[in-house]
């Protein structure tokens, strides 16, 4: 049996944003897990940043390599939906070919337009968009219907699409914390500091 393949779709994980720092441990963790394959689509980067050269996973930049992609980048329906991502879309989904794809970020980042793209309908879609504080604008509830699994990363985020949205996430995944770097410290120790 193949390994089950999933596109990542979050903020370039070398970056020191939250979303990278989830993406970053998420991804390491999967290709330390050996059983599925990861690509990430990242936003904020482009292909041609040495940074992803020693990366265990494919990476696909989302801002443009040259001249001719940032015309393409610019042009009709463009913005900040390339950006975040829609400009390489297409090439990741066809070049990799995901079972599984994963949002992390913002609702208003991709899900407008991740929906209108036909070639998702055979990949299952799991959302975790960050939703932290209310009211959140009520033209995102058709966003939060169109993945086919929708998570919320707190039981702040769930309580409130279950109350504002009308809609019961699958599960809460919180942020970890890196216990190497947050550990109890010793109080004696501390103290005479």
């Amino acid at each position: 049996m193949s390994k089950r393949k999933i596109l990542f779709i979050s903020e370039f994980h070398q970056l020191s944003t939250g979303f990278a720092k989830m993406a970053k441990y998420i991804l390491s963790g999967l290709t330390k897990k050996g059983n599925v394959e990861v690509a990430e689509l990242a936003t904020y980067t482009n292909n041609i940043n040495p940074a992803i050269k020693n990366i265990p996973w494919k990476v696909y930049g989302a801002r443009p390599d040259n001249d001719i992609e940032a015309k393409q980048y610019g042009g009709e329906g463009g913005g900040n939906a390339n950006e975040y991502g829609k400009f390489r879309f297409l090439q990741a989904m066809q070049e990799f070919k995901p079972d599984i794809l994963v949002t992390f970020k913002d609702p208003w980042m991709t899900t407008q337009w991740i929906q209108y793209e036909r070639i998702i309908e055979n990949v299952i879609w799991l959302d975790e968009p960050c939703v932290d504080g209310e009211p959140s604008p009520s033209d995102w509830i058709p966003l939060f219907k169109v993945p086919d699994h929708l998570v919320a990363y707190s039981q702040y985020a769930k309580d409130r699409f279950i109350e504002q949205f009308k809609i019961e996430p699958i599960d809460v995944i919180r942020p970890g914390v890196d216990c190497k770097i947050f550990s109890p410290k010793d109080k004696k120790a501390t103290l005479k500091k």
